[in-house]
Order: structure tokens, then sequence, then C-alpha cells
């Protein structure tokens, strides 16, 4: 009989400091200094909170993680929600483009992440960087107005899979 372990090279708390850096950054996140926060390095780098991994690191950014935004409720979060149309697209890693939307949250800003959500259902399928401001972004009628970087089922979804 084969089994497949996934080894993680590294996992350790964060300091206070660092804790009380993501509180600053992620105030919607609702972690408090309580909770259990620490750090697990292996192809990718996920910040644990009580065990769910509810941030990542892209490059050198932090970013919520989707289990962090299903925990919470997207409606805490700058999000925008596309159609149905769009929904199989973004969620195989597509970019978002601008006709798929359907609703751009008033919050979402340019160079800043953002929650790509089911319309119909409001679940959250990607976080990606807006493109433009949420101004800017309602004037567009084409193009490409967020970028992927994480999904349903790639790596740090997965990762969170087996809890």
């Amino acid at each position: 009989m084969f089994y497949s372990y996934k080894f993680i090279v590294k996992r350790h708390n964060l300091s206070k400091k660092e804790i009380k850096e993501i509180i600053a950054l992620y105030p919607e996140a609702g972690i408090s200094k309580k909770d259990i926060v620490e750090i697990a390095e292996d192809e990718e780098k996920i910040i644990l909170v009580n065990g769910s991994p509810s941030f990542f690191y892209s490059g050198k950014d932090i970013y919520p993680a989707l289990r962090l935004v299903l925990d919470k409720g997207v409606e805490n979060f700058p999000a925008v929600f596309v159609d149905k149309g769009a929904i199989p697209f973004v969620c195989k890693g597509a970019d978002v483009m601008r006709p798929g939307i359907v609703e751009i949250g008033e919050n979402v800003k340019k160079d800043a992440y953002v929650v790509v959500a089911d319309h119909e259902h409001k679940k959250s399928l990607v976080i990606g960087i807006a493109l433009f401001d949420a101004a800017d972004m309602k004037e567009l009628t084409s193009g490409k107005v967020v970028k992927s970087i994480h999904r349903v089922g790639d790596a740090v979804w997965e990762f969170g899979a087996g809890k």
C-alpha cells in the first residue's frame, strides 16, 4: 500500500510583534493576541491561525487566504462579484476580465488584494490584486481588472484540506 505524506520543512510561532503587524494590516480578519499564530513553510509560506491556513505569502507580501474569507464572510473584505459564466475560468486560475464582473465593492483599491466571489451565492473563489480602483473599474467595459494570485484548489487551499 502506498501512502503520500506532505512534509512541512519549517513550522514555528510568530512573535508578538509579527502578530501585531498582521492585526494592523488586516483588522477585518478578526485575529486577537490570544490566537495561536504560526508560520508553515514548504513550497508555500502559509500563516496558520489556530491551525487554519489564514494568510499566505506572495513574494514578500502577506494576503488573506480563501479559507479565512470563507470563515469570516466575503462581506468583510474588499470584493468583486462575477457572473456564473466567469466562474469556471477564474476557478482555473484565469485573471478576471471586466465583462465578467457584475458588482464591485466601493473599498476596492488599485494594487491591493481583492476577493473575487460568485455573485449568486456570495462564495469566495479567488484572491487577486486589483489593477484599478473601484471607480475606475466601474468605468471600464473590457480588459483585465484583477490578477489572480490564489484560488480554490491551489497549494494554499489544499494545505487546509486535510484539517
